[in-house]
C-alpha cells in the first residue's frame, strides 16, 4: 500500500461537514433563534431545530463508505505490522489515525440517531465520544475564566433599563459563590509575544508589508485577491476561493483551498491576523508537512488539533503582542460556553439557557458608558450566537449538558503552546521551526518523536 493509497482509506473526519446545515437553513434558523431566544431566558426551543440536519443527512451513506474503507485499512495494517520487511512503527501512527477517524464517525453516527430516535443512552454515549476525543472541560480553568466575567459584570453600572436588567439576571443565574478567583486575569507572556512576532516578520514580511492600513475594509473578493497574493508568494500550492457553502473561513487540505463565506468583511487589522492565523499556520504545515513527512504530516497525526489551534491563535495574537482582540475573546467564550453547557459550576444548560447568560455577558463587556444600546445588543446576540452554534451543533438544542465539545480546544491549546515557547524562549527560532514541520502536536514529546521518525523514513 503506498502512501497515497494509504491516505485515501483514513482521510480527516471533520464532524462540521456532517453538524453543520446548508447555509440557508442556518440563517432561517438563527433568525428563528434570536427572536425566541431573547424574549425569555426560559423560553423552549423552537421545534424546528431538525431543520439544522439536512446536511448530515445526505452523507450518511458515503460516511458509511468511508468507515467500510478504514476497517479495512486498520486490517491491512494488522497484518503488515507482522510482516518483518514493514516498519510496524510507521504503520502504527497509520493505525491511530485511524482511530481517531472511527471515533469521529461514531460520534456523527450517534448524533443522527439522536435526531431520529432520542434516548438517554444515545445521549450519554454522544457525550462519552466527544470526552474521548477533546477531553472535558477543566473546572478549575472554568472557574478561573468566569470569575474574570464575574468582576467585570459586578463591576458594571449601568444607566438605562436594559442594562439594569441584564446585570440582575446574570447575578441570579450564576451561582459566583462557587467561584474561587475573583481577581484572577490570564497573564500575557509578553516575552512570548515578542519573540513570535519577531519570527513572523522574518517568516511572513509579504503579510505586514501589504497590510499597513488597518481602517480599510475588505469585502470577500478583494480579500481574495490579497490572500492568494500571500499563498502565491510563499510558494504554496493552494487556491482563495469565495464559496456560498461555508459561513466561517476554512481551509481544505484535501483540494488545497482557503473558502471565504460570500458576506467576508475584515478591517485590514483583522485580515492581517487572518492571514497569519490562516496562511501562516494552518495552512504552512500542511504544505511543510507534505514535504517534510507526507500525508500523515499533511493531513495531521491523530490528536494534533488542539496544539495547531493554540498555535494560531497565539501567533495571531503575537502580531499585536496583547491578548486584546476578538480573536482572544473568542476562545475564552468558547471555553465558557462549553464549561455553561455542561454544567462545570453545578447546573447543566440547553441552548437557549447558556444564550441567554453569554449574550448578556458580551453585551456587558462590549459597553464602555453603562449603556446597552440596540447595536451592542445585536453585535452581542449575533456572537453569542456563533458560541451556541458551536458548542449545540450535531444535537437537539434542547437536552441540558448534551454538547459538541471541539470548541473547548482552542483556549487548552493557546496555553500549551504559551508553555512550549515559554520554556523555549532562548531556542525560539528552533521551537518555531519544529512546530512548523508539519501537523501534529509539537507541544507533546512523543508526537514530537513521531514526526521526526516520520521525516526520517520519507528520506
Amino acid at each position: 500500500m503506498s502512501d497515497n493509497e494509504k491516505i485515501r482509506v483514513n482521510p480527516n473526519i471533520s464532524e462540521a461537514k456532517f453538524f453543520n446545515a446548508p447555509s440557508k437553513n442556518r440563517d432561517n434558523f438563527r433568525k428563528k433563534f434570536l427572536k425566541k431566544a431573547t424574549k425569555k431566558p426560559s423560553l423552549n426551543l423552537p421545534l424546528d431545530v431538525f431543520d439544522l440536519n439536512d446536511g448530515r443527512k445526505n452523507g450518511l451513506e458515503r460516511l458509511k463508505r468511508t468507515k467500510e474503507r478504514i476497517i479495512a485499512s486498520n486490517t491491512e495494517i494488522e497484518f503488515l505490522m507482522k510482516q518483518k520487511t514493514f516498519d510496524s512503527e510507521e504503520w502504527k501512527l497509520y493505525r491511530q489515525k485511524n482511530h481517531e477517524n472511527l471515533l469521529r464517525i461514531r460520534l456523527i453516527e450517534t448524533a443522527h440517531a439522536i435526531q431520529t430516535s432520542p434516548s438517554r443512552a444515545k445521549r450519554l454515549e454522544f457525550n462519552r465520544l466527544n470526552s474521548q476525543l477533546y477531553g472535558t472541560v477543566n473546572r478549575k480553568l472554568f472557574n478561573r475564566l468566569i470569575s474574570t466575567k464575574k468582576c467585570i459584570i459586578q463591576n458594571f453600572k449601568p444607566v438605562d433599563e436594559i442594562g439594569k436588567n441584564y446585570k440582575s439576571h446574570l447575578l441570579k443565574s450564576m451561582p459566583f459563590k462557587l467561584f474561587y478567583y475573583p481577581t484572577f486575569r490570564t497573564k500575557e507572556p509578553s516575552a512570548v509575544f515578542s519573540k513570535i512576532h519577531e519570527l513572523l516578520l522574518k517568516n511572513y514580511p509579504v503579510i505586514f508589508e501589504t497590510l499597513k492600513d488597518d481602517k480599510k475594509i475588505y469585502d470577500a473578493e478583494e480579500a481574495k485577491i490579497v490572500l492568494q497574493h500571500f499563498i502565491d508568494v510563499l510558494g504554496f500550492d493552494w487556491q482563495v476561493i469565495i464559496s456560498d457553502k461555508v459561513s466561517i473561513v476554512t481551509d481544505s487540505v484535501t483540494d488545497h483551498s482557503l473558502k471565504l463565506p460570500k458576506d467576508f468583511s475584515r478591517t485590514g487589522r483583522e485580515l492581517k491576523r487572518l492571514a497569519i492565523h490562516e496562511i501562516g499556520v494552518h495552512t504552512a504545515r500542511a504544505v511543510y508537512g507534505k514535504r517534510n513527512g507526507g500525508p500523515l504530516l499533511e493531513y495531521g497525526t491523530a490528536m494534533y488539533l488542539r496544539a495547531e489551534e493554540g498555535l494560531a491563535t497565539l501567533c495571531e495574537c503575537s502580531v499585536e503582542e496583547s491578548f486584546d482582540n476578538e480573536s482572544y475573546q473568542r476562545i475564552v467564550y468558547r471555553y465558557l460556553t462549553a464549561g455553561l453547557a455542561l454544567g462545570v459550576d453545578g447546573k447543566k444548560r440547553n441552548a437557549v439557557e447558556v444564550f441567554n447568560i453569554i449574550a448578556p455577558m458580551i453585551a456587558i463587556e462590549k459597553s464602555k458608558d453603562g449603556k446597552i444600546t440596540d447595536e451592542i445588543i445585536n453585535d452581542a446576540s449575533d456572537l453569542a450566537y456563533r458560541h451556541i452554534e458551536n458548542a449545540f451543533r450535531g444535537t437537539d438544542w434542547i437536552t441540558r449538558g448534551c454538547v459538541f465539545l471541539k470548541l473547548k480546544i482552542y483556549y487548552e491549546g493557546l496555553l500549551k503552546n504559551i508553555e512550549y515557547f515559554s520554556k523555549n524562549l532562548d531556542h525560539a527560532d528552533d521551537a518555531f521551526r519544529l512546530a512548523m514541520l508539519g501537523k501534529y502536536d509539537h507541544t507533546d514529546i512523543k508526537s514530537c518523536k513521531d514526526a521526526l521518525f516520520l521525516i526520517s523514513t520519507k528520506k
